[in-house]
Order: structure tokens, then sequence, then C-alpha cells
């Protein structure tokens, strides 16, 4: 049996795929984004940076103040209220460094997943990350 090719049947040539159709700046920016499960977060007040650990054991320094903030309202912890930890336990995101190990940017991973759907960059990340 042959094999049959993807080919265009106006030039004869291979069909460009969606996932060729990524920009650059977007396989760039995914290929820089980790996904982990949070297991806690540690830190002193007023020491500037945090570190937010991941399941895996890696982790990432966090800005302390804007930074908890962020975190804090995205899985509904009240600020200043001790709760933080309990409520970010457990939470899968998708998140970005920078070249220090800071956390840029994060987002719970089921959001980041829908997004990348109705960007129709989904595919691109599955066969970038070989999981979802």
């Amino acid at each position: 049996m042959v094999k049959r090719s993807r080919l265009s049947r106006s030039s004869g040539k291979p069909r460009s795929s969606r996932l060729d159709k990524v920009p650059a700046e977007v396989k760039a920016e995914l290929n820089s984004t980790s996904v982990g499960v949070i297991a806690g977060i540690s830190g002193q007040p007023m020491s500037g940076l945090w570190m937010l650990h991941f399941r895996d054991g890696s982790f990432a320094h966090l800005e302390s103040g804007y930074g908890t903030r962020v975190l804090a309202q995205a899985f509904g912890a009240t600020e200043g209220s001790g709760d933080l930890q309990s409520k970010i336990a457990g939470k899968k995101i998708a998140y970005t460094v920078d070249e220090f190990g800071i956390f840029t940017s994060f987002t719970p991973y089921g959001e980041f997943i829908q997004n990348l759907k109705g960007m129709g960059y989904y595919d691109f990340w599955k066969k970038l990350k070989g999981r979802c």
C-alpha cells in the first residue's frame, strides 16, 4: 500500500500545516511557558521576594507586593487574611519566569488552555509540550 502524502491539488506541493502558521513571537512565548501545580508559597513580610513552590520541586521567585496580590486575586484569597497558602495549593498554572527566575506572568491552566483554543494555538501547544 502506498502512503498518500498531503499535497495541494492546485500546486502539487505539500500543504502547509496550521502549525506552520503560528507567528514566531507566539512560538517563542509558548516555548518559554511552563506548567506547574502549586505546592505552596514561602517568604517573609517586607522581604521583597517570596518563593512559589511547585509539586515537581521547582520554584519561582515572586515579588512580594504586587505578585502576591495578583496571585491571591486569581484564586479568591483575601489580602491580609492569611488564606493565600490554602487557596493556591494544588492549583495548576501556566507561568513564565525571566532570566533571573522571577515570576513574570501566570494564568490558571484551564483558562490558559481555553485561550489557546480560542486563538487557534492549542494544537501547536500540544505538539510543543507533548501534553494536554
